[in-house]
């Protein structure tokens, strides 16, 4: 497996950097973002692609027939498209930056875990002529065992330092 990853890991500083800047970014957006519930994100109406060009033309026409309702006015339905077109470049940015990192741990986990395998192929074999070896080994095997009892890996967290 090529190393794509592990031979560049941040620093402790550089990664507090990067945490507090995503922090700061994040306080900024709570100023006029919302937290929705998981509920609420399954629930909520999907704009439609395209969708700006037919609110515009709703919102004229409503103001023009003088068309309004209690939590459904032009204005209302033209300031949450406002917001929503000003926090696109926002979302852009925020969902590559997330991409990265995904892709960061996930290659980082997968090139650990393929290391693993084959350390372990290797341990597994020496210790068939070494009881100290197959005793150190015993933590290591116990966990696959446990892991194949279980269907599932139950630590998703990275390995303890």
């Amino acid at each position: 497996m090529e190393d794509k990853v592990g031979s560049k890991i941040p620093k402790k500083p550089e990664v507090d950097e990067i945490v507090g800047l995503l922090k700061s970014a994040k306080s900024k957006v709570d100023k006029f973002g919302v937290d929705l519930s998981a509920e609420d994100r399954l629930h909520a109406t999907k704009f439609r692609p395209g969708g700006a060009k037919i609110v515009r033309l709703v919102a004229d026409l409503a103001k023009k027939h003088k068309v309004s309702f209690d939590g459904a006015t032009p204005e209302g339905m033209l300031a949450d498209l406002e917001l929503m077109e000003a926090v696109e470049p926002i979302l852009t940015a925020a969902k590559s930056a997330a991409q990265v990192v995904e892709d960061t741990s996930l290659e980082a986990g997968a090139e650990c875990w393929f290391a693993l395998g084959i350390l372990y192929a290797g341990l597994k074999a020496a210790s068939r002529t070494s009881k100290e070896l197959a005793s150190s080994l015993k933590p290591v095997q116990d966990f696959f065992k446990t892991l194949r009892k279980r269907g599932r890996e139950t630590d998703a967290g990275p390995p303890a330092k």
